[in-house]
């Protein structure tokens, strides 16, 4: 498959212009019916597709996967097609937050221009009315969905993640676009005392994986919280669904809601891997039906997974899944 040439970081730039996002869904759909029968066969799969390796597809996710072989950047699509997929990829995120994860693809893929290392899926449920398209890479899920689905924050389990300088980053990780989040997450920890802070340290995380919910939690438990501490933790909430569509934090918060508030939340932080202190690089925030995995050593990876409902099974993986002989990065 070859790329069609893009204009470097003049692509990019053209990404980060300053024109209002149009519907997402609408921009889904009009994707989906643009594609020829060729493209369809590549991209395109039943709303349940299993895959052998990979499990139900559309709910996979990974530090670093290709749904499927062909690039956004390739001219497997024409060029119409590939400024649809630009638009999703910017409507699913806050205007303010487009030009960092742009910094993070570059950081994170060896400077190749936007969309050589990322591919994309659409998974439809005709009967239903439901499509989806998946967009993914190194260090990058998004889900959009082009009809309503408001059990299920961001679509399904979602990805992001910053590597600035190499894999083992340095302390305090300048430069990660992703890091004030982290900072946050100290915040919170300095405002608890001192038995809810023992309460609140483990060992270790979970596996970043296991992002399935679970009825018993360990760490702090929200429902411990002075008013101010309660502040601290709504602050780090709305830091963390920040990068996001108004649509999809407002689907978080109301995910949150459903399922007892902020009262429901548990807040780990872990003492292994800690090359920031007094910060924490490894922490995780964890209700119900809300797991945001937060491991910043040796650099950041974030896994995140949220409905409003306990059910949802979580098909998150660790590890690289590209395609025998097809290496992205190389």
């Amino acid at each position: 498959m070859t790329t069609a040439p893009l204009p470097g970081d003049a692509g990019l730039a053209a990404l980060e212009d300053d024109l209002p996002a149009a519907d997402v869904a609408t921009l889904v759909r009009s994707l989906h019916a643009s594609l020829a029968a060729q493209q369809r066969d590549e991209i395109c799969f039943d709303w349940d597709h299993v895959d052998g390796a990979r499990g139900l597809l559309r709910s996979f996710v990974a530090n670093h996967w290709q749904v499927t072989r062909p690039c956004v950047s390739s001219d497997f699509f024409t060029g119409e097609q590939r400024h649809l997929i630009q638009e999703v990829f910017k409507g699913l995120l806050d205007p303010g937050w487009l030009a960092r994860f742009l910094k993070m693809l570059r950081d994170d893929t060896k400077g190749h221009p936007w969309g050589t290392n990322q591919s994309i899926a659409l998974f439809e449920d005709a009967a239903g009315g439901r499509l989806q398209m998946v967009f993914c890479g190194r260090h990058l899920t998004l889900r959009a969905n082009a009809h309503r689905d408001e059990g299920m924050a961001f679509g399904g389990p979602i990805f992001y993640a910053h590597a600035v300088r190499g894999f083992f980053e340095r302390p305090r990780h300048p430069g990660n676009v992703f890091w004030s989040q982290a900072v946050e997450a100290g915040r919170l920890y300095d405002a608890l005392d001192a038995g809810q802070r023992e309460a609140a340290e483990v060992d270790r995380l979970p596996q970043e994986s296991a992002i399935g919910f679970r009825s018993e939690r360990p760490g702090v438990a929200a429902s411990t919280f002075n008013a101010a501490q309660r502040e601290s933790l709504s602050r780090l909430v709305g830091a963390l669904i920040e990068p996001f569509r108004a649509e999809d934090r407002a689907c978080v918060l109301a995910c949150i809601e459903k399922q007892g508030g902020l009262s429901a939340l548990h807040m780990m932080y872990s003492r292994d891997g800690r090359m920031s202190a007094p910060l924490w690089d490894n922490w995780r925030l964890e209700g119900p039906s809300l797991v945001w995995n937060f491991r910043g050593f040796p650099h950041v990876h974030v896994m995140v997974h949220v409905a409003d409902h306990a059910d949802v099974i979580a098909n998150a993986h660790q590890g690289t899944y590209i395609f025998p002989g097809h290496d992205p990065l190389r």
